[in-house]
């Protein structure tokens, strides 16, 4: 079934910077390979990519958006999808795609980016190695991870490993025979996460190993450690902010070692969605009784430390979209019916101020469809 969104576009002719991608070469078809369309378009395109098996994608310093019908599968005999060297003002997103390597584990590669990257409703194929795979961040500056499901199952190597990297996890499944996240320095907040670990006790088994760093693990997020081992939630060094909502599940009785400074903080959980083009985007923030809330909404920013209890801010400082009262405060826009707005990303944040102190809730990053 040809991509909806693309033939109305075609029959309006509203964009040049929109290009199908179908391997079968089908009507309308203006590249049959992924990597062919990215070095031939324009910075800022937008790819809508058709279901079938594609070659090795690598982008180089390119604003690009990839939207993927289901069954899309980027394939590689080592390394299937690397995002490289974006800087500050580029950007890429990559929607409903999924990636497989042959011989080893299946890893999305970005490296060296000033860039922000946003994987949304992405996946590691399983059908050719069982390994799995996941997402490697090294030297990111923002790297948003939504909605996606990643598994690992060597006893080398973590579902997502971030080195010297800001990286937000949210509403995503990560199951891992060893490591569920690996941490080098840099920043790691998780929100409304299920994350197993299952590793036997020969091999071990850790839920978050850091190295240095920032650690948030925000309300909504469960921790599953194995039947067979005392797994714990977070080891080696460094500084971790858990909410005590937290679900610990098959945990060791000392959840975290003794090198992690933690702090049991309870921050306020907003959740952030939009529909397709001329739908509507909302978000949703938790605000206990008696506090006020306030959310923001702007591209996503390079995270910064805020005054309130070290939270990292991901929103460029902008005015407060919507102020007011809980339970549940709600902020929305309606999306431009317009094909400028494909591949644009929006982070959300709130705040909750409740007598003299103010708590920082998650951050919620998409990119419109």
């Amino acid at each position: 079934m040809r991509h909806l969104l693309l033939a109305a576009m075609l029959a309006t002719q509203l964009s040049g910077q929109v290009f199908l991608v179908d391997i079968n070469n089908g009507h309308g078809t203006h590249f049959t390979q992924i990597a062919a369309a990215v070095a031939a378009v324009p910075d800022g395109a937008v790819l809508l990519v058709e279901a079938g098996v594609y070659s090795a994608v690598t982008i180089t310093n390119k604003s690009l958006t990839v939207i993927g019908e289901p069954g899309v599968i980027v394939e590689d005999i080592v390394q299937p999808f690397r995002i490289i060297g974006l800087s500050a003002t580029k950007a890429v997103t990559l929607r409903q795609v999924s990636w497989r390597a042959v011989i080893t584990p299946s890893t999305l590669i970005c490296q060296n980016c000033a860039g922000r990257i946003l994987v949304d409703d992405c996946t590691v194929d399983l059908t050719v190695v069982p390994t799995g795979g996941g997402i490697s961040a090294s030297s990111c500056d923002r790297v948003f991870i939504r909605d996606s499901r990643f598994e690992r199952n060597s006893i080398s190597d973590a579902c997502i490993a971030a080195d010297q990297s800001n990286v937000t996890i949210e509403d995503s499944w990560l199951r891992a025979n060893r490591t569920g996240i690996e941490q080098w320095d840099g920043n790691v907040h998780m929100s409304n996460c299920w994350m197993q670990t299952y590793g036997s006790s020969f091999f071990g088994s850790i839920g978050v190993w850091m190295h240095g760093g920032d650690l948030r693990i925000n309300a909504g997020t469960t921790l599953v450690g194995s039947t067979g081992f005392a797994t714990p939630a977070v080891a080696g060094n460094g500084t971790a902010v858990i909410d005590p909502s937290t679900v610990l599940q098959t945990i060791a009785p000392t959840p975290y070692t003794s090198g992690i400074l933690v702090t049991s903080l309870a921050m306020p959980s907003l959740t952030a969605t939009t529909q397709g083009l001329g739908g509507t985007a909302t978000a949703a923030l938790d605000v206990p009784m008696a506090s006020l809330g306030a959310i923001a909404a702007s591209l996503p920013a390079s995270p910064y430390l805020s005054p309130w209890n070290g939270a990292l801010l991901w929103v460029q400082p902008v005015p407060a979209r919507t102020v007011g009262v809980g339970p549940v405060l709600q902020s929305s826009y309606a999306v431009p019916n317009a094909t400028w707005v494909l591949g644009v990303q929006i982070t959300w944040q709130g705040a909750v101020l409740t007598g003299s102190s103010i708590s920082i809730s998650n951050s919620s990053t998409y990119a419109h469809y």
